[in-house]
């Protein structure tokens, strides 16, 4: 007698895709690529291991996930994990390889349930640097240019613990379409963030506190199709890794850099909008549900379901608590969107109402300026530390728009390079805007605040015109 064990695949069914649509926008039309790994980590307590392609890709896959056609996880390296995911599949989802790759090298593709499989084995399957996630963004958005481009609205690059709330996102984007544009899960703007790198020494940027060197971090990103086209020539000789290699960052510093050097609008979401379940921990489970009723994006959701920490695994296992999981985050959101239909689009239509970054302080840098008075002015030059030290401040005090209430003006300078010349991160100043400035922006906070009110009035909720009231507020540095 031969006993043959068959193992129990995941049902198609729980993979399906629910593709939807908002004034315009179908989900159809957005590319999603996510930076995911095969490994597993010991358990601190008990046997076993955390499988990270158990408890992100296939929830993932199996819940948010499932509203977007175009879902890709991207993988690197080649150790066995990735390799046997990319040529079979894992954990009883069955993977097949496809044979699509030949303008492309070093790239491995695979059809999933639910989900493709990208593995760029010249990137590592590392979590940090230029040589693993910045490597595998950059082949991502080679790939997209490449292979979406004839029917992209949108493209998204995210980490593999986020929760995407897909009727807010899409209504959002879908106020966006048919601009230069992109949108970050980040409230402020970070710039060099000067001390986190001492390496630099005196060759570090001034941070955001300048106009010039104010951008956001950027993890998730979405890039509109026309932003897309901006990163081409960058792209096309690997300038994304370029720049994580010079500032020795990771994707969402590097691709932060990257947007600021091509001068991308950027829609930050504001606070209220988004969120971090592991910050949510020490508050009440009506508290937190008020929370995430008003989210659109939540980070750091790291296990398929329940409400434990498992083997003792406090990071990648994620925190104590109901909705730290994917499981519990999607029966959580589908249950409001069944009580209180339209309710998530609203929260996207509001969001889009906030005002957009406008990114072009790196025009005022030298290598910019050289290069726009070249021959070849779209040409991708790679910033590095010690072009921090040359900005045309001159051009700046007239041209950055990025924050109007910071002067450009540095503490030290002189008329060698053409303009103002700033070396380091010595004499940063924190510039208070004038009293009028800060009247004007607490009268249009309060007026975003009425609009969101009566425009959450309509459902007849109390609990949502709470949330309406406080979800726009926006983070002013006084």
């Amino acid at each position: 007698l031969v006993c043959t064990i068959v193992p129990i695949l995941y049902a198609e069914e729980s993979f399906r895709k629910k593709p939807i649509q908002v004034e315009g926008l179908v989900s159809t039309d957005i590319v999603i690529h996510i930076l995911a790994t095969a490994k597993h980590v010991k358990y601190k307590e008990g046997k076993g291991t955390y499988d990270y392609f158990t408890n992100r890709v296939i929830p993932t896959a199996q819940t948010w996930g499932r509203s977007f056609p175009h879902l890709t996880f991207v993988l690197g390296g080649t150790d066995k994990f990735e390799v046997d995911i990319t040529n079979h599949g894992h954990d009883n989802v069955l993977c097949e390889p496809v044979n699509d790759t030949a303008d492309f090298q070093n790239t491995f593709h695979s059809i999933c349930p639910g989900f493709e499989v990208l593995r760029f084995s010249h990137c590592t399957n590392e979590y940090y640097g230029s040589k693993g996630p910045c490597c595998r963004n950059q082949e991502s958005m080679r790939w997209v240019l490449k292979k979406h481009m004839d029917h992209l609205k949108w493209y998204a690059f995210m980490d593999d613990d986020m929760y995407i709330r897909p009727l807010a996102f899409i209504a959002l984007l879908s106020k966006l379409n048919h601009r230069k544009i992109a949108v970050c899960n980040a409230p402020s703007t970070r710039g060099f963030a000067p001390g986190m790198w001492k390496w630099l020494g005196d060759k570090g940027c001034d941070s955001a506190n300048m106009c010039v060197y104010a951008f956001p971090w950027m993890q998730p990103a979405f890039f509109s199709f026309q932003a897309m086209q901006q990163f081409q020539n960058a792209i096309e000789i690997n300038g994304l890794t370029k720049e994580c290699d010079a500032f020795h960052v990771t994707h969402d510093v590097g691709l932060g850099i990257f947007n600021w050097m091509h001068s991308i609008p950027t829609l930050m979401l504001p606070h209220g909008t988004i969120g971090d379940i592991s910050r949510m921990t020490q508050i009440s489970i009506e508290d937190t549900r008020k929370k995430l009723a008003q989210i659109i994006s939540i980070h750091a959701i790291r296990r398929n379901s329940g409400n434990k920490t498992m083997g003792k695994l406090g990071g990648p296992s994620g925190v104590d608590g109901f909705f730290a999981s994917f499981q519990a985050l999607h029966n959580f959101y589908t249950q409001i969107d069944t009580d209180h239909p339209g309710i998530a689009i609203q929260i996207g239509f509001s969001t889009a109402q906030h005002k957009v970054l406008h990114l072009n302080g790196f025009n005022s840098t030298l290598i910019k300026r050289q290069a726009a008075a070249s021959d070849n002015p779209y040409d991708f030059r790679v910033f590095t530390p010690d072009d921090c030290h040359d900005v045309d401040f001159d051009h700046a005090r007239q041209f950055c728009q990025t924050k109007p209430d910071l002067k450009a003006l540095p503490s030290r300078s002189n008329s060698s390079t053409g303009g103002t010349h700033h070396k380091g991160f010595g004499g940063r100043h924190h510039h208070r805007p004038h009293p009028q400035q800060r009247q004007q922006e607490r009268r249009r906070v309060l007026l975003l605040e009425e609009d969101c009110t009566r425009l959450f009035e309509s459902s007849n909720n109390s609990h949502f015109i709470h949330i309406a009231a406080s979800m726009m507020m926006v983070s002013i540095r006084l």
